[in-house]
C-alpha cells in the first residue's frame, strides 16, 4: 500500500482523482477521515490500497528503470495506428494519439515518450480522457479548466489526439517542456 503526504489546498476528492481510485474506497483505507472527509490537514498521510504507482514520482531528466505509467513498459514501444476506442485508458490506448499529437501541436516528438509527461498525466486524470473533477470544470488527461481550453485553440473534447494537442500547446506556452510541468506539479500538486 503506497501514501501520499497531504499537501496545503488538497481534498480527498481530488487525492482519490489523482491516483486512480475513487474517494470510497480512499476512505475504506483511511478510517480516520470516515467522520469529516472534509476535514484533512497538510502533513497528514493517506494511504491508497492496491494504488497503481509503479511510475518513478522524480522529474524526468535522468534515466529510470521503472516501467512507465499505464503498465506500458519501455517508453520506446511500438505506437498503435489507429485511435483508441471511445472510453479507451491507460498508456498503451492512448500512445499513439499522444505520438499523432506531437506535429499538430508543433512539440518534438520526444515529448509523447516523456515519462514526466504520462507521470503527470497519470496523477492528473489517471490516464482517462473522460475524468471530470466532481468539485470543478477540469476535464480530461490534461485536466483543463473550461477556461483553459480557449487559451490553446482548443474547446473541451473527448476525444485524446485533440487533447494531446491542447494539452503540448498549454504546456509548451507555459512551462516550455513536460520536465518543467512535472517539476512544478510536484511542489504545487497542480499544473
Amino acid at each position: 500500500m503506497s501514501s501520499y503526504t497531504v499537501q496545503s489546498g488538497d481534498n480527498l476528492s481530488r487525492i482519490a482523482q489523482q491516483h486512480g481510485t475513487s474517494l470510497n474506497q480512499l476512505l475504506q483505507a483511511n478510517p480516520q477521515f470516515q467522520k469529516n472527509p472534509n476535514l484533512i490537514h497538510p502533513g497528514e498521510k493517506v494511504n491508497f490500497p492496491g494504488s497503481k504507482d509503479s511510475f518513478d514520482p522524480k522529474p524526468a531528466g535522468g534515466s529510470s528503470a521503472r516501467p512507465a505509467p499505464g503498465g506500458a513498459g519501455s517508453a520506446g514501444g511500438t505506437a498503435p495506428t489507429q485511435a483508441p476506442q471511445a472510453g479507451a485508458t491507460g498508456r498503451a490506448a492512448l500512445q499513439g494519439a499522444a505520438d499523432r499529437a506531437t506535429s499538430q501541436a508543433g512539440v518534438p516528438a520526444s515529448w509523447s515518450k516523456s515519462p514526466a509527461l504520462w507521470t503527470l498525466l497519470q496523477h492528473e486524470s489517471s490516464l482517462n480522457p473522460r475524468a471530470q473533477n466532481p468539485s470543478s470544470t477540469a476535464y480530461g488527461l490534461f485536466q483543463f479548466l473550461d477556461s483553459t481550453w480557449k487559451t490553446v485553440g482548443a474547446t473541451k473534447t473527448s476525444d485524446p489526439e485533440k487533447q494531446f494537442v491542447a494539452g503540448y500547446k498549454y504546456i509548451k506556452q507555459r512551462y516550455g517542456t513536460p520536465e518543467n510541468a512535472w517539476a512544478f506539479w510536484q511542489k504545487h500538486h497542480w499544473y
